[in-house]
């Protein structure tokens, strides 16, 4: 048996007693903080894919800013592309948070776009047009360790 004095009255607290408070206290003091070390960790997780999204779409905006012709088939990476009419589409890598690289990479397809339903006037008939090389496919890559995101977007020159 434990005591505890105080100067009034003097108070004994058995082993029995003390060890389900200690339970009753770690049962609850555990999952709380558990749930405090999940979110902080979360939220710097959350913070990153965050950071490296916005990153991702101000460079697919830019891709949708640029003309047509600018956009060169195939990849590219780590460099700067401008287009004729001044704007820049930077793929070269940058920081986020906690010091980490990210690298970008743009990869640029060409395919035609056919038009089924358009119907001749004199026959009578539908008609099928192709247009070659009227579509590009803008993928942009961010990738950060083990992790990447992609965004894809697509450009015309039905002109």
């Amino acid at each position: 048996m434990i005591k505890l004095y105080s100067k009034k009255n003097s108070h004994a607290v058995s082993l029995v007693e003390i060890m389900p408070f200690m339970a009753i206290l770690s049962i609850l003091i555990l999952p709380l903080l558990i749930l405090f070390s999940e979110y902080s960790r979360g939220d710097s997780v959350l913070k990153e894919n965050y950071e490296v999204l916005s990153a991702v779409e101000e460079r697919i905006e830019t891709v949708l800013a640029m003309s047509f012709s600018d956009l060169l088939v195939g990849e590219r990476q780590d460099v700067l592309i401008e287009s004729k009419n001044g704007i820049k589409l930077d793929l070269r890598p940058i920081s986020i948070v906690n010091n980490k690289k990210v690298y970008f990479k743009c990869i640029v397809e060409e395919f035609p776009v056919s038009f089924s339903s358009i119907k001749n006037i004199k026959t009578d008939n539908h008609q099928r047009i192709i247009l070659d090389k009227a579509m590009k496919k803008v993928t942009i890559i961010a990738n950060w360790g083990k992790k990447d995101i992609k965004l894809i977007c697509f450009k015309s020159n039905l002109g």
